[in-house]
């Protein structure tokens, strides 16, 4: 899932990594409804062998907790108006037609209860491959990896505007700068090739990748290249297991059928979606009330979020309008 309120980085200053020449070769072929013109915001993701700067920002920090006032309210903050961006009409690439007459309910639904616990500190960004490793992005694009044995913060040297982490421990991070890619390897970031604005781990092997006009990426570990997807969207996760949804740029559902490699309509409107695995998935309507797929439909739970995060055991992470950060666990 992706923060939609981070500015854009995608289209300005160009970048080493991508030059006008670049193209895909003509065995890969685009999706239909992409724009084939000559600017950095449009060309896909290429490598280059002369990225070596992973030690690129200062020494980890250790940001001591804050004090934990009473326990939070079930029903927190409604997140700013207007933080889902880009929408526009149905987007031709996804085959599936939407669906009607099963609009997600309304807030004013009966809700599940969930008793939600605050941890410390005040993030924009909160991701969480299991209950214990979870990593966050504060405001000023600092990196941080929470101690679960001390329940503080580590800061982790670099900036980043997004970050993914799997259930393997795998940790990706998209830079402030023209939106570069880079993965944690335990002490420092490595370069990946390419550009893009959202990141979305599941596990070494599961990575997926949306860029600054919403088109998709998943990530080949054995090419070592991103693979194009079709479709636009404005929020992608995937779990360990393989399962993948996105968010379409109208509030649709999607899921993504590996076999068929195309995107199967499921019911409802959101404005993020969170993957677990296939039984864990979770999301956000435009408004930030959280919601649990049943397996057939959304039910309403307590809460309200602008980020959310669930691993594939179903611990859930969100992060509220005013950066504070809640899980079930």
């Amino acid at each position: 899932m992706f923060n939609d309120h981070h500015p854009h980085h995608g289209g300005a200053g160009g970048s080493a990594m991508f030059n006008d020449h670049h193209h895909f070769d003509h065995h890969h072929h685009s999706p239909p409804h992409w724009e084939h013109h000559h600017h950095h915001s449009h060309s896909p993701p290429f490598f280059h062998h002369d990225i070596l700067d992973p030690f690129f920002f200062p020494p980890p920090v250790v940001i001591p907790p804050p004090v934990i006032m009473a326990a939070p309210p079930m029903v927190v903050q409604v997140p700013q108006s207007g933080y889902v961006t880009g929408l526009c009409a149905g987007n031709a690439a996804f085959a599936a037609p939407p669906v009607t007459g099963m609009a997600v309910p309304t807030a004013s639904a009966a809700a599940q209860t969930f008793q939600w616990r605050q941890l410390p500190g005040k993030f924009t960004v909160v991701r969480a491959g299991s209950r214990n490793i979870v990593w966050a992005i504060n405001a000023t694009n600092d990196i941080f990896q929470f101690v679960p044995s001390s329940g503080s913060w580590l800061q982790i040297p670099g900036k980043a505007v997004d970050i993914g982490v799997g259930a393997d421990g795998t940790v990706w991070a998209v830079s402030p700068n023209n939106g570069e890619i880079y993965r944690w390897d335990g002490t420092m970031w490595q370069r990946v090739p390419g550009q893009l604005k959202r990141i979305a781990v599941g596990n070494a092997a599961n990575v997926w990748g949306v860029t600054a006009q919403g088109t998709m990426y998943r990530w080949d570990p054995n090419g070592a290249t991103w693979v194009p997807i079709p479709g636009q969207c404005q929020s992608l996760s995937c779990g360990a297991d393989g399962t993948a949804c996105c968010v379409g740029m109208s509030n649709e559902v999607y899921r993504w059928d590996a076999m068929t490699s195309a995107w199967v309509s499921l019911p409802g409107r959101l404005g993020k979606i969170a993957v677990g695995s296939a039984s864990h998935m979770w999301g956000c309507d435009p408004q930030g009330q959280p919601f649990r797929w049943t397996g057939g439909t959304w039910v309403p739970v307590t809460g309200r979020f602008s980020e959310i995060d669930v691993t594939p055991a179903g611990e859930v992470i969100g992060v509220t309008a005013a950066n504070d950060v809640f899980v079930n666990f």
